[in-house]
């Protein structure tokens, strides 16, 4: 089975989520084809260079303002654009590649009207910032997930999960994956007092690598070490100081390293980040993007349950987050059910059987009507 694997480019987050359902697949003997843009299709590329990559048209979407209502109207015709663009270019890869399923994380327009078409995502449910528009986004929303064959969650099943109201408020006949991490748990001993990773859309990721390089480089006392998640330029490693390193990006098995070696992480609040502090059960200081009410959400729920630090943007302390960490409990690993090489396992047989089935119909059918 050729099963194609398309990640948004947002930030580095839906790529590496993708990863455990690509090795997955993979390991069940599934011919995957990759798809995206940008640093999350560099990311893919650079993690499985054995496999068929191929570039989607860019959403191009930057978060230059806080302002979510302004960049809703200044760049949604950009965004529907890229969304026709992609359908078109598809459905002339599903043809060139014989696919038999899609798996898209968030983008509306990898989807085949002839082709077992999956929507992956953590959140069916939009909080605007603004109540008024609530209807109309989660409207658009469910109109763009419902035309999907199928609707797979990144979150375990039972309420609230991680992701409360985000993954959990939904019509949908959804299928619950559980946690996607491609991190690793075991023991390894501290290397690093503090771990900055960078991600997120430009140019919001570079305002807050000035911002925190500016207060790494005045903590003389604390080792750290920023990666700066730039998977478009060539991986380079710099010594500002004999306490602070500077990282383009890291493979997965060197950042899980890291993260098991850095005794607190200052990151983004994107979930795909949240999911991975939860397998290593780290304690975190997270920085939410301005104005994306998801990770606002999500930073204020962790904060309030004792579990992580918060800092705005524009505002951060990184001297007072690192001294203060033990006050927070840390991340746990979520209990589920389910891992995902074991769902994956089961839904290809069941697809392989309705597949079949649907096949031994329609071959009756036509020995009738002869």
């Amino acid at each position: 089975m050729k099963i194609l694997v398309a990640s948004l480019n947002w930030g580095l987050g839906h790529a590496t989520r993708c990863m455990p359902i690509i090795d997955s697949l993979i390991d069940e003997g599934c011919e995957v084809v990759l798809a995206s843009d940008g640093r999350s299709g560099d990311l893919l590329k650079a993690e499985y260079p054995q496999l068929m990559y191929y570039k989607l048209p860019s959403y191009d979407i930057t978060y230059d303002t806080k302002n979510f209502v302004w960049l809703l109207f200044k760049q949604s015709p950009k965004a529907l654009m890229a969304i026709l663009n992609e359908r078109k270019t598809i459905q002339k890869l599903v043809q060139k590649e014989s696919i038999s399923v899609i798996i898209s994380d968030n983008r509306f327009g990898c989807i085949d009207k002839n082709t077992h078409s999956i929507y992956l995502t953590h959140q069916t449910y939009i909080i605007p910032p603004t109540k008024w528009l609530e209807g109309i986004i989660n409207g658009v929303n469910k109109r763009y997930i419902s035309k999907f064959s199928e609707v797979w969650i990144a979150d375990v099943e039972q309420t609230p999960g991680m992701a409360g109201v985000l993954s959990h408020n939904h019509s949908f006949r959804a299928k619950y994956l559980g946690i996607l991490s491609r991190m690793q748990r075991k023991t390894m001993a501290n290397q690093y007092d503090i771990c900055i990773l960078l991600s997120g859309p430009e140019p919001q990721r570079t305002q807050l690598e000035f911002e925190l390089l500016e207060q790494a480089n005045e903590l003389k006392g604390q080792k750290i070490i920023v990666i700066q998640g730039k998977t478009d330029e060539r991986q380079s490693s710099k010594l500002v100081h004999p306490n602070l390193e500077i990282v383009s990006f890291l493979t997965t098995k060197e950042l899980n390293r890291v993260f098991l070696q850095s005794k607190m992480i200052v990151s983004r609040s994107g979930y795909s980040t949240i999911m991975d502090l939860h397998r290593l059960k780290k304690k975190a200081l997270l920085i939410p993007t301005p104005g994306q009410t998801e990770q606002e959400v999500l930073a204020e729920s962790f904060n309030s349950s004792g579990v992580c630090d918060i800092q705005k943007q524009g505002a951060v302390d990184l001297k007072h987050a690192f001294d203060n960490r033990d006050k927070y409990s840390g991340f746990a690993e979520k209990k589920q059910k389910i891992q995902i090489q074991e769902f994956i396992r089961q839904w290809l047989d069941q697809f392989a059987l309705r597949h079949n089935l649907v096949s031994s119909i329609n071959g009756l059918g036509a020995k009738s009507e002869h």
